[in-house]
């Protein structure tokens, strides 16, 4: 694992200060006439990675904006943090706590948690998006080219159906992207 949380290209210079993951279960309840109610279970929600954290130094409001930029870019992409594991993730927020100066940020995040391996998880994108190619190197894996394409597993497979095999890519095989 890394020492660092990393978001697609972004690594944190120092870990947030505050790091929270959030699971919840959605219910239904419905009352029935004369006799109770009914619980339904209808399953666990994405989870909710949030925290706050502050850059401090000369360059804190510059490294501030490095990470806005990363934010601005939308999308899914790979969150890594040193004690769990990876995830498929959208940066959804992020906020100044308090006034900024040129040597301190306070800062808030929310990250969501995006795919959970099934085929029903999507993300409706309504900005548009470019279609690219990526010709994949000697060994590399479908896996690994998400994690570096930051876009899930999934996805990747669902754009380039010529995989049969997610196991089975060769070097110079063409394989679709999006940017």
């Amino acid at each position: 694992m890394p020492n660092s949380m990393r978001y697609k290209n972004y690594i944190w210079p120092h870990n947030p200060t505050v790091f929270e993951i959030e699971y919840e279960r959605r219910v239904s309840c419905l009352k029935l006439p004369f006799s109770g109610h009914i619980v339904q279970d209808l399953g666990d929600c994405a989870r909710v990675f949030s925290g706050e954290g502050e850059f401090c130094g000369k360059d804190a409001y510059t490294e501030f904006k490095k990470l806005a930029a990363v934010f601005s870019e939308g999308g899914a992409g790979l969150l890594l943090h040193p004690l769990w594991a990876g995830v498929n993730a959208v940066f959804t927020r992020l906020s100044v706590l308090e006034e900024p100066t040129e040597d301190y940020v306070r800062y808030g995040f929310s990250f969501v948690e995006y795919g959970d391996g099934t085929e029903n998880t999507q993300m409706a994108d309504y900005g548009e998006k470019q279609s690219t190619s990526y010709t994949v190197k000697n060994e590399e894996s479908v896996g690994e080219l998400s994690q570096t394409l930051g876009v899930s597993t999934e996805r990747l497979l669902r754009l380039n159906p010529q995989i049969k095999n997610p196991n089975v890519i060769s070097a110079g095989q063409l394989i679709r992207t999006e940017k």
